[in-house]
């Protein structure tokens, strides 16, 4: 099967869900007829229903009911009513907060009041999911990220004092399930640009003249030279809202991978001779590898050979899918720059725990055949697959092994690779985290106690290495055995503890938002904390 094709150029998620008949996609019980795809080609996304951007620029006099804004309460009054109201609070030199996420929990926030002299704060909210009577569960990752980008933390100790950030208006987009709960990970250039396209119209409408969207979420896989359909299109945003007298910035995860081996790199003329995928058993959902030639690379000559734990084998030269029925192979061409392409090869295995067509769980082999004269490296990432903060469970996370791996240290934290492996901490930022525009910030994890890089945050540079990335780090741990940050819960008065670089995002979003962004310091940029850890005025911690 040849697969479908967009302008010439092919999605391998796209051949792999069509080859396994759209089986393992996450579908909507509410929307069970229909499926949300994107096409990572850089020209289009495939939606099954108009964005509220579409809405809102035609004057559609009320948003449909399975997307609301919300203005401490709901609101379906036309564009120029609500305008009339927004005005009430408009200040000069309006600045605006926004965060997409899940489990925000907008009716615990229509109690908070601001501290800059406003009655109550303003909340621009899309709710993606719609209106549900289910429970909000206990935790979220939304509400503990939001109670750090613009609030108080909620508890006696250390924080932030009023500023900026804990009064301006909000715009919230609470992703649905069927983004967050999806495998492939691709649901963020459908979703997330529009939410962001919702934040930017929104901001113009109401005149705002600076507006800093927080996103702490990012894919493991992805080209990771900032050629990702969202990445290009993140900063298109950011060029398109400047010319609305908009100064838009966006500040992302750098990730949390660099111990979780997920990464794996070598050079492209020597090849790789058999890269270990170590897959879990009884997963439930399906479990995918992505290999990256590097850019310019003669698509026919592009080959892997992959071995399942029971022997048999998949083997592909060239664009094409081969197919068995627990796995598929799929290799595309993926336009990288104006005149690049680099191929990109997909392992698709079907879930370890599926009855009917289960994939064997152990270890997987990938050989990668060198290019003689080419040059670069060969990268391969793995897509993650544990369950977010307070998110349904979705497996235990496969990893990549080879022999020269180093296996000292803890039993969960193998030591450092040793020199010659194939398995990389380097180059483990998110997929998100590599975007070239100046005004994408890619925050990475630190240990407040003492400054140094949390152990599971993201290492830089880019593919290729023509990004530097991350820009600073922030905490994310209280100490080396105390990890993670306390935050809001998503019921009133609870409090929670968040670990990852998903704590570093807002915080650095709230200090871009205080003041004008940091100037980097003389010291050298690190490919661990950036241009260093970011000071933020915390006040110190109250002891008994």
């Amino acid at each position: 099967m040849a697969g479908l094709r967009f302008e010439g150029r092919a999605d391998a998620y796209l051949e792999w869900a069509v080859a396994s008949g759209f089986r393992w996609l996450y579908r909507d019980a509410a929307r069970s007829d229909r499926v949300d795809l994107l096409v990572d080609d850089g020209y289009g996304l495939i939606a099954p229903w108009a964005s509220p951007r579409a809405l809102l620029t035609t004057g559609a006099s009320a948003l449909p009911a399975w997307s609301w804004m919300e203005l401490a309460q709901a609101l379906t009054v036309s564009r120029p009513a609500l305008l009339k109201q927004l005005q009430a609070f408009a200040d000069p030199g309006r600045v605006v907060l926004g965060l997409i996420d899940s489990g925000i929990g907008v009716q615990w926030l229509k109690g908070w009041k601001g501290s800059l002299k406003k009655p109550i704060r303003q909340v621009f909210h899309w709710d993606m999911e719609g209106a549900s009577a289910a429970p909000m569960p206990r935790i979220s990752h939304g509400a503990h990220v939001l109670s750090w980008m613009a609030g108080q933390p909620p508890y006696t100790g250390f924080g932030f004092d009023a500023d900026i950030a804990s009064g301006c208006p909000l715009m919230l987009v609470n992703l649905p399930d069927a983004a967050v709960y999806d495998p492939t990970g691709r649901w963020l250039g459908r979703y997330v640009l529009d939410g962001l396209d919702y934040m930017v119209d929104q901001a113009i409408y109401i005149r705002a003249k600076r507006l800093v969207v927080n996103i702490s979420w990012g894919p493991q896989t992805g080209p990771h030279d900032g050629s990702s359909l969202l990445e290009r299109a993140l900063g298109q945003r950011i060029v398109l809202a400047k010319q609305q007298l908009l100064d838009l910035s966006i500040v992302v995860a750098a990730g949390n991978s660099r111990e979780s081996r997920a990464h794996a790199q070598f050079d492209a003329d020597k090849g790789c001779q058999s890269l270990t995928w170590v897959v879990p058993p009884a997963g439930p959902a399906p479990s995918f590898l992505e290999l990256w030639w590097p850019q310019a690379t003669d698509l026919s000559q592009a080959q892997a050979t992959v071995q399942a734990p029971d022997g048999r084998l998949l083997e592909l030269a060239g664009a094409g899918l081969v197919s068995q029925p627990h796995a598929h192979l799929v290799i595309v061409p993926h336009l990288s720059a104006a005149n690049g392409m680099r191929p990109m090869a997909l392992l698709a295995l079907n879930p370890t725990g599926d009855t009917a067509q289960a994939a064997p769980h152990g270890r997987w082999q990938v050989s990668v055949k060198g290019i003689a004269g080419a040059a670069g490296r060969v990268h391969a990432y793995v897509a993650r697959q544990t369950a977010n903060l307070g998110g349904a469970y979705r497996g235990p996370d496969s990893y990549l092994d080879d022999p020269s791996y180093g296996q000292q240290g803890f039993a969960r934290r193998p030591g450092p690779p040793r020199l010659g492996s194939w398995v990389a901490r380097e180059g483990t930022l998110s997929g998100l985290a590599t975007a070239a525009h100046a005004q994408v910030y890619a925050a990475a994890g630190a240990v407040l106690s003492t400054g140094e890089a949390a152990a599971y945050s993201s290492e830089g540079p880019s593919a290729g290495g023509g990004t530097r990335r991350p820009d600073w780090a922030l905490p994310t741990d209280e100490t080396p055995l105390l990890k993670g940050l306390l935050g809001a819960g998503a019921r009133s008065g609870s409090v929670v503890r968040l670990v990852g670089t998903s704590m570093a995002a807002p915080q650095l979003a709230r200090l871009l938002l205080n003041g004008p962004p940091p100037l980097p310091p003389s010291s050298p940029w690190d490919r661990r904390l950036g241009h260093g850890l970011a000071q933020l005025g915390w006040r110190s911690r109250q002891r008994a």
